[in-house]
């Protein structure tokens, strides 16, 4: 089931890129991931990017898949060695990120 959910978001993201032309995404990950995948095919065949086009989408979304796969291989890896602690990751992650975002956000006098 969850491959199915994988496919029927890939499929909409990229129905939204190549046939009605928008760029917004209804998933992000998965928008970026389709962007990264359809720029480099229009590297090969430049629709419906010219090629400086696909490069320029390379450039913005590359390093963000790039992340998410190690970020999943992270997890594959570490979720048989935690176990039901695996979960405490991500959920600490989070916490640091918002603390981070708050000191951020103080500093600056937002």
């Amino acid at each position: 089931m969850a491959m199915l959910a994988v496919t029927a978001m890939a499929f909409q993201n990229a129905f939204i890129r190549v046939s009605l032309h928008e760029s917004w995404t209804t998933s992000v990950m998965t928008g970026n991931v389709v962007t990264s995948s359809l720029a480099l095919v229009a590297l090969l065949r430049p629709m419906p990017w010219t090629r400086d086009e696909s490069l320029q989408q390379l450039r913005a979304t590359g390093p963000l898949v790039l992340g998410f796969m190690a970020g999943c291989l992270v997890g594959a890896i570490g979720a048989p060695r935690l176990g039901p602690w695996a979960w405490s990751i991500p959920a600490g992650m989070s916490v640091v990120a918002v603390a981070t975002e708050a000191r951020s956000l103080a500093k600056t006098g937002c």
